[in-house]
């Protein structure tokens, strides 16, 4: 199979994003970027004639600002509240990990840039670098790099690593914290308010949104496994929500987050599917009714929109699809309650692409009853690698999707559809181009 290359400069589209919001969002951050740092090094270049110090400073600048910025995205309790809902009509609420992202792959930047400046500023004044890394500004920067690379390294390989890696790696966020103070005095000051405003987030979540269940049933389907746990009474979610695991008897450090699959008037249960992937997963599958449970959340995610969309476009790519599970599950109730009465959307189209027709097995039925029900409303198309030898379930196909045409439709029906993704990130990358061409905005499902 041949390969087609991409340029840097398509990769580099494919970051862009695809909603008005978003956009206007990137481009008032760049623009603040661009500002803060021009000032700096205007500030530096009236007093120095060489470059290196005002480069250094004006990245010095871009830590600080990215920084005061990195936590805010993560504030999950106070996106989730549901009286944010005004404000998610403004702000991309839903692409918040995105910025976080942003966010921290500026800060590593910079700091590049600021380590490469004063190292050009040593070579130039051939300063003796023995004597200078016993001073703590230089040698907490040297620190701070180190730091910083092993964090960034193993976040930009999460999906390629153990995800328990990724998750200690950012507890170094503690020591670099530490390290800025000795390094530069004003971070104090630059992360005193965001600092405060994710400690609040973090003890209102730990106090108030984490509670214990009891696992009830686990079922092994497949590749996957079914984890139902009794609901705590004051537990209270939205279809789309997710929320945080963790299992004290495997481990107190790990919180691994999973999509709800159930309708949220389903009292008695809360329902995850989870594919077994690693040793966390696999020891999960052998946990026994009654072990107890932490369960932090509920959280609102990308999904949570698809309540204001009048017509979407739902692409989910193996257990990808557990994101929309619980949107599905209350349709369906919500089918049954209302009779005749009009839905809140005009028309959603579910593409589901899985390796064979076993692994659609776990919400087949849900989804054929929901295009039985809705007819036009609510069409599906469940794509897989290898089709059946013997008969082939309705709505099950084999197929080639072209996104461009899939998306494009007849011309007219798709024209104010929001696309909605969770897989894999070549295909993400595949349908947000095809997003971007077609001019439809493109929401991706992240945690």
């Amino acid at each position: 199979m041949v390969v087609p290359t991409v340029g840097v400069a398509a990769k580099l589209a494919q970051l862009l994003p695809t909603d008005r919001r978003s956009a206007g969002l990137l481009l008032a951050y760049a623009a603040v970027t661009l500002v803060t740092l021009g000032l700096r090094y205007r500030q530096y270049a009236d007093t120095s004639s060489a470059p290196w110090v005002p480069l250094a400073r004006a990245a010095a600048a871009g830590i600080y600002l990215n920084f005061a910025l990195l936590l805010l995205p993560m504030l999950r309790l106070t996106l989730s509240w549901q009286r944010l809902g005004g404000l998610r009509r403004i702000l991309p609420v839903s692409q918040a990990v995105q910025a976080h992202m942003i966010a921290g792959n500026a800060i590593v930047l910079f700091s590049v840039i600021h380590v490469l400046a004063y190292a050009a500023i040593v070579m130039t004044k051939r300063l003796p670098l023995d004597a200078i890394l016993i001073w703590p500004v230089p040698l907490t920067g040297v620190v701070l790099v180190a730091l910083l690379a092993l964090l960034a390294v193993f976040a930009w390989l999460r999906e390629r690593v153990r995800f328990e890696l990724f998750v200690y790696t950012h507890f170094l966020a503690i020591p670099i914290g530490v390290l800025s103070i000795v390094h530069a005095h004003w971070f104090f000051a630059v992360m005193l308010v965001p600092g405060i405003v994710y400690g609040v987030d973090r003890g209102l979540r730990l106090l108030w949104s984490t509670r214990t269940a009891q696992v009830d049933t686990i079922t092994v389907d497949g590749r996957d496994i079914i984890l139902t746990l009794l609901r705590p009474e004051t537990f209270a979610y939205r279809a789309g929500d997710y929320a945080f695991l963790c299992v004290p008897r495997l481990s107190r450090l790990q919180w691994h987050p999973f999509s709800l699959i159930n309708a949220p008037n389903d009292t008695g249960s809360l329902a995850f599917r989870i594919r077994r992937r690693g040793a966390w997963t696999q020891a999960v599958a052998q946990l026994q009714p009654g072990t107890q449970v932490l369960v932090d959340g509920p959280f609102a995610s990308p999904c949570r929109e698809l309540y204001t969309c009048r017509t979407a476009i739902v692409v989910a790519a193996g257990i990808g699809i557990t994101p929309f599970a619980s949107f599905l599950a209350q349709l369906e109730n919500e089918c049954a309650g209302s009779g005749d009465e009009p839905r809140p959307f005009d028309r959603i189209h579910l593409y589901w692409l899985e390796r064979d027709q076993e692994s659609l097995a776990g919400f087949y039925p849900l989804i054929a009853r929901l295009h039985e029900q809705l007819g036009g409303q609510f069409t599906a198309s469940l794509v897989v690698d290898t089709l059946p030898k013997g008969a082939v379930a309705p709505l099950v196909c084999h197929q080639s999707i072209d996104w461009d045409t899939a998306l494009v439709g007849d011309g007219t029906q798709w024209q104010a559809a929001t696309v909605f993704f969770c897989g894999p990130k070549a295909l993400s990358d595949r349908v947000r181009a095809s997003c971007r061409r077609v001019q439809l905005p493109f929401v991706t499902e992240s945690f």
